[in-house]
């Protein structure tokens, strides 16, 4: 497991789940593929960058080890490559029941080549050229970790595979929701469905309201959708439980003073959280604080401050909970008074673009700016260690350019990888 402090500045491209028919795949669209039959996603399994590691399912989160590619090669097949490693599906051999893998791309290799066959609903079923079977979630499972194979076509539902393309645009508030809470006349309405559940002048008791009026004991996401902007103090929280999205459309202006873990948005002990859109102005404690969380998505989070802490994600208190699984879109914060976000203790995280400083402790499985990004001010990139936990390992920074900085290792990091880093007055010290 690993443990991590990061603090960084990121932009990147927001979140919106459409779905995609065989007819209409494009090679420039990142796709989760979701099956049927499981409701999991297709998943490099333990974060694996290596030839002939396991491609299984897991519980969908949306992190890079979950998004896909195609890339045409001809005749309607097209190799699939994970954006996490680079490599791309293979079914080894033509047996059914064979794990299916990824592997370096090889040209003219047609284990790695597949077709899409339509079934109904908008569901597909990816055609292997070599063996002409079908990707099959092995023995019906539902499990996390489930095999992935092949097996004779017969459209079955654990054949079949919803294609949900990452990166559409979708403006604040837009699409289903559940709950919202909504400023009119400087009177806050929180409603689910028919019923008010709240109302009144306090931006943070509407939203809260909307948010304890989803289902209790709900086992998928449901959404909340905030209409107005308004002032929280700095010594209250919007509390998020388990299997919560909220958009926030307006801006939240933190006043006051107040201590401890305080936060605009608050979650803890919970999984599969989402924030899509946060604009947060002021001075708060936090303007997102997380713990012992796992499969947690930012979207499309704006803070400009005047003192405080961005983002907090860590596992601090119980530290055998790992938090786990988090990605980071497009995230701008400025006038912290400390890191604009800063993680500890969290085991696999993705970041696309990043655009300030940079602080890595203790951690593994972090890929920085695969997308790029200008590092320039608010401090340096550094690579650090406390002493209750292993040294930094498996990290990737790549495809940025650092102007007026500097990246520092120090002590060293197993499996350090340093690529496609332009240097504008900058310099890079190794261990």
């Amino acid at each position: 497991m690993a443990a991590a402090t990061l603090a960084l500045l990121g932009t990147a491209t927001a979140v919106a789940p459409p779905h995609a028919r065989a007819a209409t795949v494009d090679p420039n669209v990142t796709y989760v593929f979701v099956n049927r039959h499981s409701g999991k996603a297709m998943d490099v399994w333990n974060w694996s960058t290596a030839d002939n590691a396991p491609v299984n399912q897991y519980a969908r989160n949306d992190a890079a080890v979950q998004q896909w590619r195609f890339v045409d090669v001809d005749g309607g097949y097209h190799q699939i490559r994970s954006v996490h490693s680079g490599k791309v599906l293979e079914v080894p051999n033509a047996t059914d029941g064979v794990q299916l893998v990824q592997n370096s791309a090889a040209s003219g290799n047609t284990r790695q080549h597949f077709r899409l066959a339509d079934s109904d609903g908008g569901y597909v079923r990816f055609v292997n050229r070599h063996s002409n079977k079908v990707l099959d979630v092995w023995g019906w499972s539902t499990a996390d970790g489930g095999m992935i194979s092949q097996y004779q076509d017969l459209n079955g539902a654990n054949q079949q595979w919803q294609l949900v393309a990452l990166g559409a645009s979708s403006g604040c508030g837009s699409g289903a929701f559940q709950a919202e809470a909504v400023l009119s006349g400087g009177i806050w309405t929180a409603r689910n469905g028919g019923s008010t559940v709240y109302s009144g002048s306090d931006m943070r008791a509407a939203v809260q309201a909307a948010v304890n009026s989803l289902s209790a004991g709900r086992t998928s996401k449901q959404r909340v959708v905030a209409r107005g902007s308004g002032t929280i103090s700095a010594g209250s929280r919007i509390s998020l439980p388990s299997y919560t999205t909220i958009d926030v459309c307006g801006t939240i202006n933190v006043t006051g003073s107040g201590s401890g873990d305080q936060a605009p948005i608050y979650s803890r002990g919970t999984t599969q959280v989402e924030v899509q859109h946060l604009t947060v102005t002021g001075s708060p404690l936090y303007g997102i604080f997380l713990r012992n969380v796992t499969n947690v998505i930012l979207g499309q989070i704006d803070m400009r401050l005047s003192g405080g802490l961005g983002v907090r994600i860590d596992n601090r208190d119980d530290t055998s909970q790992w938090t786990r699984n988090v990605r980071i879109d497009n995230v701008y914060v400025s006038g912290a008074s400390s890191h604009a976000v800063e993680t500890y203790g969290v085991d696999g995280l993705t970041v696309d673009t990043v655009n300030n400083a940079i602080l890595l402790e203790n951690c593994y499985g972090v890929d920085i700016a695969a997308g790029g990004g200008t590092i320039s001010g608010g401090g340096e990139v550094r690579l650090a260690t406390r002493a209750e936990f292993p040294g930094n390992r498996d990290l990737t920074l790549r495809n940025f350019t650092l102007v007026n900085s500097r990246i520092v290792e120090n002590p060293c990091t197993t499996n350090l990888i340093i690529s496609n880093v332009v240097l504008n007055n900058s310099t890079i010290t190794r261990c």
